[in-house]
């Protein structure tokens, strides 16, 4: 597969991901004693939907846990959004947490948000579970703040298409519409 923005095979891509954080993670474990490499599959797992999201769901972690020289061979089976959503994924290492989040939100990327958003909530549990309580005072903060950034942009993009369709639609005024498959609203 080639570094372009074509439709990702779900089996292919999987299987590259699969195999890259199991030779890259090995059998190291995690402060909690987990298997390292079962965090990037339970984030994934809240996109099973997708093979887009559920692949950078698997790697978001890679390039901040190992570099960009251990992983370009990776990303290079991969389509080219893939590795910019795990880049945006990524925490620099002059990065204070609170400026990395806020470079999460910035990016405008729904996707890269929607997987720091799984993996807050996944990372929000496990420390909830295994502590230390410090990280889990640290999501619990997070976890509203990109949520809420998630859902403003979702709205915005609704927002957004109503307006691009307004000069289409017919005499007698604006249609309602409906919102992520709910009834519509009059």
């Amino acid at each position: 597969m080639s570094n372009s923005n074509e439709e990702l095979e779900y089996n292919e891509g999987v299987a590259i991901a699969l195999r890259a954080i199991v030779d890259l993670y090995g059998s190291s474990v995690d402060k909690g004693g987990l298997p390292r490499v079962q965090h990037p599959i339970e984030v994934a797992n809240k996109f099973t939907y997708d093979p887009g999201r559920y692949v950078i769901a698997l790697l978001h972690d890679v390039i901040e846990d190992f570099g960009h020289e251990k992983t370009e061979a990776i990303f290079a089976q991969l389509p080219g959004y893939i590795r910019d959503a795990v880049e945006i994924l990524t925490r620099r290492a002059v990065e204070k947490y609170d400026e990395y989040i806020q470079r999460v939100i910035d990016s405008g990327n729904i996707t890269a948000l929607m997987v720091k958003l799984a993996d807050l909530r996944v990372n929000h549990d496990r420390s909830e579970r295994y502590g230390p309580e410090s990280l889990h005072q640290r999501y619990k903060f997070y976890l509203p703040i990109v949520g809420g950034a998630l859902l403003t942009m979702a709205v915005n993009d609704i927002a957004d298409e109503k307006a691009a369709t307004d000069d289409q639609e017919p005499a007698g005024g604006p249609q309602s519409f409906a919102v992520w498959g709910s009834p519509t609203l009059q």
